[in-house]
């Protein structure tokens, strides 16, 4: 009998630690994420894009170094960075699209989309941007481009492109454009 209970207390011991663990982590995920936010606050002052792939590969870089270090699967620590990482991303776009609603809440939110009313886009414009105190300008385009021009040039505030259809999937013209463009996802 006595052993079963040295083997209890043991394996308590072994959970109680594991708990430890989870604890600073989850508290090292939070000090992470203020950190993100102070980085957004920096990049809008600068003008910078949300997503700069050269940092990200920077950073999974270095946590792959660390994990072979560390003898850790690298495919493991790699794919907990890229949560990470996109949870940043969404913190810092959900910061960015705050400042922009309360900078445009009760004036006019001027809007390209491609299509006509009644499209997916101009519903998405309406369900995303329309408040009862706003006073949305929807620009019409024919094509994706041009939407993405109306913005960069002043026309337009924002721009409302679709990434993926039901019927074919991917846009890959708009995947293109967003390579090439200073503008940045705010939703």
């Amino acid at each position: 009998m006595k052993k079963k209970t040295d083997k209890s207390k043991k394996l308590v011991n072994l959970r109680s630690g594991i708990n430890k663990i989870d604890s600073e982590i989850v508290q090292l995920l939070s000090q992470r994420r203020k950190l993100s936010l102070e980085v957004i606050k920096a990049k809008n002052k600068e003008q910078k894009p949300i997503r700069e792939k050269g940092r990200e590969t920077e950073v999974l870089n270095r946590i792959i170094s660390i994990a072979k270090k560390k003898k850790l699967d690298t495919v493991f620590a790699a794919k907990i960075f890229q949560e990470i990482i996109e949870d940043s991303v969404k913190l810092q776009q959900k910061y960015v699209q705050k400042i922009s609603n309360d900078t445009i809440a009760g004036n006019e939110i001027k809007i390209a989309l491609q299509g006509i009313e009644g499209s997916f886009s101009y519903l998405a414009a309406k369900k995303y941007f329309g408040t009862p105190e706003s006073n949305l300008i929807l620009f019409s385009k024919e094509r994706f481009d041009e939407v993405v021009q109306s913005v960069e040039s002043g026309e337009a505030d924002f721009a409302i492109l679709p990434i993926e259809n039901t019927t074919s999937g991917g846009i890959n013209e708009v995947y293109d454009l967003l390579l090439h463009t200073t503008l940045s996802l705010v939703g």
